[in-house]
């Protein structure tokens, strides 16, 4: 867990910024801001710029690692370059779980360390499941082995609605795409 706030419980974290984060790890959830956003906690109106870097974890976002369990990034973007594992985003790495991206973006590149398969690497989000993202972009370059897309990585049982990518991908292998 590791960020400005490694784990987040029932919290509110409101109108923060964080510059030129310089973050390199070798554990699961990673993210500038929130490692670990759970249990209906609320990012809004927040931002990260910088490098985030995971060398040998999932869940790894320019903003937050994991955002799970009925929890909300709201108004809030990332510049990061993103180096991860699995589930590597330029936001988030793994929305999960009744979770929410609203109103948010991501500018900057993501790439995927990994050789192992089944790593899911995305402009906005690595992997969404059983959750929601509206009215959000992505316009940075992806590079990742499968599951890799300009927007996300991987999408099950989830609603995206109003949102769009314009990064370009680079997957050495897979069979999903997402925009």
């Amino acid at each position: 867990y590791q960020g400005l706030f490694g784990y987040t419980d029932n919290s509110t974290i409101q109108n923060l910024g964080l510059n030129n984060v310089d973050i390199t790890s070798n554990s699961n959830y990673v993210g500038a801001l929130a490692a670990y956003n759970y249990n209906s906690s609320t990012i809004d109106n927040c931002y990260s710029t910088g490098a985030v870097t995971d060398l040998i974890g999932w869940d790894t976002g320019g903003l937050v690692g994991a955002n799970h369990t009925n929890s909300t990034v709201s108004n809030s973007y990332s510049t990061c370059a993103v180096n991860g594992d699995g589930n590597t985003g330029g936001l988030v790495g793994w929305n999960e779980s009744g979770s929410d991206i609203n109103n948010s973006y991501s500018t900057g590149n993501v790439k995927s360390n990994t050789d192992i398969s089944h790593v899911h690497t995305g402009g906005l989000v690595g992997l969404v499941g059983s959750a929601t993202i509206n009215k959000s972009f992505s316009t940075g370059n992806v590079i990742g082995k499968d599951n890799a897309g300009a927007f996300a990585g991987s999408v099950y049982s989830s609603t995206i609605n109003n949102c769009y990518s314009l990064g370009n991908v680079t997957r050495a292998s897979g069979t999903n795409t997402y925009f």
